[in-house]
């Protein structure tokens, strides 16, 4: 008899058992590994591959449209350009808030608060990083306070984001969506995550 089937023979019946399962494990273990590996390749070598447009990852194929999930957003210069001329001479207020611990959304709100300052507004810093809250990949402003005045200011910012083609809600925000409290006269961006 083997020396390992006389070692097995003394093993009891809950060695045995762990025996086993180790075995199995072991077996899916290698069969996903295979079938990982199987299935990039297939993806790798069909012709209208995600891999062709060099993306990895959370990306979807709608009606044979790649729609990329995992870009980081970022304003184009066209873009740029229209918020500054459509933004530009105001001299007002605007705070950005972006998605606690988020680094993209972070990185989104340093993009629009630059816009901003250059096309005049005082943008207060620093960028605060504690909203809790999204918007389903969209931009949230919102005004403190309902004077004539801050109805123009509010009028004059949300037709520039239109223009660019940046989407946005404009709801009034949750009480304890982000810390500390809100500034009158101020005009507030927030920036959820992607």
């Amino acid at each position: 008899m083997p020396k390992f089937l006389s070692i097995y023979n003394r093993w009891g019946y809950k060695d045995k058992l762990f025996f086993w399962l180790a075995i199995i494990g072991l077996i899916f273990g290698a069969f996903s590994f295979w079938q990982k590996n199987n299935l990039s390749q297939k993806v790798t070598d069909s012709p209208g591959s995600i891999n062709t447009i060099n993306q990895v990852g959370d990306n979807t194929v709608i009606d044979n449209t790649v729609i990329v999930d995992n870009l980081d957003r970022n304003l184009t210069p066209d873009q740029k350009s229209i918020l500054k001329n459509t933004l530009k001479g105001s001299i007002e207020d605007v705070i950005f808030i972006s998605k606690i611990f988020d680094p993209e959304a972070k990185k989104y709100a340093d993009q629009l608060a630059e816009v901003f300052s250059s096309a005049g507004w005082n943008v207060v810093a620093p960028i605060h990083q504690d909203l809790l809250d999204d918007f389903n990949g969209k931009i949230n402003i919102f005004m403190t306070s309902s004077t004539t005045k801050n109805t123009i200011i509010y009028n004059l910012s949300v037709p520039a984001f239109d223009q660019s083609g940046i989407t946005y809600d404009s709801k009034v925000p949750r009480d304890g969506s982000f810390g500390g409290g809100l500034r009158e006269n101020t005009l507030y961006i927030e920036v959820g995550s992607k």
